[in-house]
């Protein structure tokens, strides 16, 4: 599998090697397509400093890409950057890298300093994963801390991490980018906990059964990072992707139908969709394994005979309930428990459900919450019926999972 894994890391390092054309961050007609160029530029560089901290072998395709990256983040890209702080997060690891390797002109190297400095960059406000983006690429650049980077990164999810039973899209991007940055400043935390394993292999495995493999490896990275040993959503994700990677060198992938840059982007270069949809995604990949083998977590990935099913019955579990769909939740986490998740990852799911469903139900088995459920039935059903139809089936799934629950080796859990 490490060879898997190194062969479909180098294809994906040639794929964007041989895209950097696309990336040439003032090329473009309107601010759609120049702004979504300068988001890929920015996004280089930020791999080419996250290849550097892993010590990783330096191969020819990523000396190209820090050959483009210092090539190109001067001048009137300086003066681009330096417009509007509101944008600065699309420009700031190309800045601090070009700024860092002293390849600027004194003029350009002054204007790169205030893009970054508290004058110009924190004239917008910034969620504790954003600071502490800033705050690595001041540090890339030479420059002071302006904060204690621990109480940033305390305030930060890191600290909290998200619920995969609740927590949205956004919330699991602040809390990736967290845990990344958190590390390149030397911050993350030595241990992982129960909080971060579940968010991490839960949320892996509700993106893995929603389809959306951009965040799949967001968290895959983050798990390596971690040092969390592989689960059955970081296999089931290999074997999805590998194949794909290895054979083109780019990961096959809905897009990220939210991402509004890239959107416009297509707007304007429709002849351009299908390295554009597939950049950011592969680029995440490529992160992610670099991140496995060289933290030595890509060895033991071979996919479990029964990791595909329990991805889509753990994906499902978390999906539902994330969705207030309470039967189809309480339906999948029965199977979960019948069927059992052996190992680590078991265990937290276990202990997790037990958790959720504690605080978000009331001890008979009714969701909190209804409130607008309950209104809609009285629209459709003036003569009542909601706690036949509705709660009592909830109640009767909730009493099988809390006995299952109480089963100290429900299921095939023990044999993890």
């Amino acid at each position: 599998m490490i060879d898997q894994v190194q062969a479909a890391l180098d294809a994906a390092d040639d794929w964007l090697c041989d895209h950097l054309v696309h990336a040439e961050p003032l090329r473009g007609d309107s601010p759609g397509e120049y702004l979504f160029r300068c988001k890929v530029f920015n996004e280089l560089a930020f791999y080419v400093q996250w290849r550097s901290r892993l010590a990783c072998p330096e191969k020819s395709p990523v000396h190209a890409i820090r050959r483009h990256i210092l090539a190109h983040a001067r001048g009137d890209y300086l003066e681009l950057a330096a417009r509007d702080p509101r944008r600065v997060l699309i420009f700031c690891s190309a800045v601090g890298y070009a700024l860092g390797h002293g390849a600027l002109s004194n003029g350009d190297a002054r204007l790169a300093r205030w893009i970054l400095s508290p004058g110009f960059a924190w004239n917008t406000e910034w969620v504790p994963n954003r600071q502490l983006d800033l705050l690595q690429s001041r540090r890339l650049g030479g420059l002071g801390e302006l904060m204690d980077v621990a109480s940033v990164v305390a305030a930060s999810s890191v600290a909290w991490p998200p619920s995969p039973f609740l927590a949205d899209r956004e919330a699991y991007y602040a809390f990736t980018h967290s845990v990344y940055y958190s590390w390149l400043l030397g911050q993350l935390p030595a241990e992982c906990g129960g909080h971060s394993a579940l968010a991490i292999e839960g949320g892996l495995c509700r993106a893995l059964h929603e389809g959306d493999i951009d965040l799949a490896y967001e968290l895959f990275a983050a798990a390596a990072l971690h040092g969390l040993g592989p689960g059955p959503g970081q296999r089931n994700l290999l074997r999805r992707t590998l194949p794909s990677l290895m054979e083109e060198g780019a990961v096959h992938a809905p897009a990220n139908t939210k991402d509004e840059a890239m959107a416009a982007f297509v707007a304007s270069r429709a002849g351009e969709r299908a390295w554009a949809e597939r950049f950011h995604v592969t680029l995440v990949a490529a992160l992610g394994l670099a991140c496995a083998l060289y933290r030595g977590q890509a060895h033991d990935m071979e996919e479990a005979h029964n990791d595909a099913a329990t991805v889509d019955v753990v994906g499902a579990m978390f999906s539902s309930f994330h969705g207030r769909r309470w039967k189809a939740g309480l339906h999948a986490a029965e199977r979960m428990l019948r069927d059992g998740v052996p190992g680590w990852s078991g265990n937290v799911f276990r202990e997790g459900l037990g958790v959720f469903l504690t605080c978000a139900m009331d001890g008979e088995g009714v969701p909190h919450g209804l409130v607008e459920e309950r209104m809609a039935f009285r629209r459709l059903s003036p003569g009542g019926g909601f706690e036949q139809s509705i709660l009592e089936p909830l109640q009767r799934h909730y009493r099988v999972v809390a006995d299952l629950l109480a089963t100290p080796c429900a299921g095939k859990l023990a044999a993890g």
